[in-house]
């Protein structure tokens, strides 16, 4: 195995690690842990307000070019397009959402990695901005990447029942990473201010991790 194989093990095995130990934590496993809460979300609302923000032909359904504006919903399709005809409906996203409600997973620290070109990308500010259709109770979580393009992504402090947890809500985001050198930005604008990049998190995210290959061209 050759030693840049060898990093990236034990760097995916590290966070997996981590990933766990938080997933257990926050879901309550742990009896000295501070039980974090899911944000409450209207998910009946949040699903007609993503088809009526983003339905642009009117047939109730996203699909095809709608999805591209949503990159955050057109990552989670599998999971989500339960009856398989390429597009989403109010109510398929609505029991996604009615999901993580159930499992009451207050946060989830997932293993993030971005590189730009096949190399690791250090100093990138990475930010996940939740999609308005969930309201106003799923925050935004970032971090910045270190040498290995790792990044522990968190909520503010602000905005955390407990000052010490680290991690980000489930929920739809909108991805934005960005990296200014002598305060320009040196990343292409479809990675930050016109974003094309989108996530969802979810329980099964601290175990599959989150992924960015960036190009600079």
């Amino acid at each position: 195995m050759g030693k840049a194989s060898e990093i990236k093990r034990r760097s995916h095995k590290h966070y997996l690690a981590i990933s766990i130990a938080w997933l257990l934590v926050l879901n309550g496993c742990s009896g000295q842990a501070k039980r974090i809460l899911p944000p409450e979300i209207n998910a009946k609302e949040a699903g007609a307000t993503a088809i009526s923000s983003h339905d642009t032909d009117g047939d109730k359904i996203l699909s095809g070019k709608e999805l591209l504006e949503v990159p955050s919903l057109k990552s989670g399709m599998r999971d989500l397009d339960k009856n398989d005809d390429g597009g989403l409906s109010a109510d398929e996203i609505s029991q996604e959402i009615e999901a993580w409600k159930a499992a009451k997973v207050g946060l989830v620290l997932p293993g993030c990695q971005v590189t730009l070109d096949g190399r690791p990308l250090e100093g990138a500010t990475v930010t996940l901005m939740p999609e308005p259709f969930l309201g106003e109770n799923v925050k935004s979580a970032s971090g910045v990447t270190d040498t290995m393009g790792r990044v522990v992504l968190a909520i503010a402090e602000e905005h955390r029942m407990d000052p010490s947890a680290t991690g980000v809500q489930c929920g739809y985001f909108q991805v934005r990473i960005s990296k200014q050198q002598d305060g320009k930005e040196t990343l292409p604008a479809r990675y930050n201010v016109n974003t094309t990049l989108g996530c969802k998190v979810a329980r099964l995210t601290a175990l599959q991790g989150l992924n960015f290959a960036l190009k600079s061209k």
